[in-house]
């Protein structure tokens, strides 16, 4: 067991160190497969952002279609990188893959974000069986903010009804750690004066309790069945995903909660798709049990392991932060105020404080 003072010098060290590290090599895109990019799903919109990829099996149809809807904080993350790997894999093992943008605040606040995902859905389930897909085996799938938005398109019907389908065109729904399923003061005591939320949903009381999927649950909505990961340390979304299981048990709505070990917030993501992953077979195993009728049993998680504690970990999860000059300076200067006390709550805030939003979602992972 490394001591308390060997992990506070890995960490910072590892904060101001210009070395590389190194993750596992993503899955090739398998050449035979069919790729694409860029299609407009709102004419009328964001060229960019009002658009997706589609990564479909080659010479197939008829195939079970996941839309993928990227993390970020609602404020930034882009359909290509957050999809590598899964639009590599998800195609070799027989699913149409979908990663699709949405306009992102603070230049757009919630609803908007929401309403863009329900178009880009409302565009797959009308144009899907063109690429190889089933547009009646419809999944959707989204990561830390991103499964916020799915959770939320998935038990607020009236996003999918503005683009004239119901809830019921969704077979299934699949979410990647989030925090955010209950955005009140019982879900996320702050979230009304964190800069991140407030970006997306202004202040309003009521905003963040209608915008908040499990304040949506109810029965007789038909609402999909939901897959709901977490990361198996991070007590904030292991709380939200089991208080949003309970909600959709309680309505009548199959849930399955499953704790990912080993795992960060952002690995659980990145990792999606690779050989061997145990979310990967959870997630095939829910799509196949739900799109083939027959039971498809899930893997049990891989023993828990010290992996947080790791020197290679937290280099990784560190570098991924891919801080900037000024940062790096800056963290130092906050190291030699407080004498390198990292569980000082005032150094935690202030270095959080430099961060993008995309970077502070990743630096829960690090800090205590």
């Amino acid at each position: 067991m490394l001591s308390y003072r060997r992990l506070l010098f890995i960490f910072f060290v590892a904060i101001l160190s210009p070395v590389a590290f190194f993750a596992a090599t993503a899955p090739t895109l398998a050449q035979s497969a069919r790729v694409n990019r860029d299609v407009s799903y709102d004419p009328s919109g964001d060229p960019k952002l009002n658009s997706l990829d589609i990564f479909s099996p080659a010479n197939k149809t008829k195939c079970p279609v996941v839309v993928f809807i990227h993390g970020g904080g609602w404020q930034t993350g882009d359909k290509r990188g957050s999809a590598k790997g899964k639009s590599e894999t998800f195609p070799q093992n027989g699913y149409v893959f979908v990663s699709i943008n949405y306009r992102l605040a603070p230049v757009v606040k919630h609803p908007v974000l929401v309403q863009d995902c329900a178009k880009a859905i409302a565009w797959v389930k009308g144009n899907i069986a063109k690429y190889g897909g089933d547009p009646d085996q419809l999944f959707v799938m989204g990561h830390s903010a991103g499964a916020h938005l799915a959770a939320l398109v998935s038990t607020d019907g009236q996003y999918l009804k503005n683009e004239g389908l119901s809830l019921a065109a969704l077979r299934g729904t699949i979410l990647l750690d989030g925090g955010s399923y209950d955005m009140t003061p019982t879900g996320v005591k702050k979230a009304s004066k964190d800069e991140t939320f407030v970006g997306a949903f202004g202040k309003d009381p009521a905003v963040y309790k209608s915008a908040s999927p499990l304040y949506n649950v109810a029965a007789g909505k038909a609402i999909p069945p939901f897959l709901i990961l977490y990361v198996s340390y991070r007590n904030d979304t292991k709380a939200q995903s089991n208080a949003l299981a309970a909600k959709l048990t309680q309505a009548g709505v199959k849930a399955e909660v499953k704790p990912a070990e080993n795992k960060t917030h952002e690995t659980i993501n990145k990792e999606l798709g690779n050989k061997g992953d145990i979310p990967t077979q959870q997630v095939y195993a829910f799509i196949d049990t739900l799109t083939t009728g027959k039971t498809v049993a899930m893997p049990v998680a891989a023993p828990k392991t010290e992996a947080k504690s790791s020197p290679v970990t937290l280099r990784r999860s560190l570098s991924a932060l891919s801080l900037t000059a000024d940062q790096k300076t800056k963290a130092q200067e906050l190291l030699a105020k407080y004498k390198g006390d990292r569980k000082n709550p005032e150094l935690r805030k202030q270095f959080l404080a430099l961060l993008t939003p995309e970077q502070r979602e990743k630096a829960k992972d690090i800090l205590p």
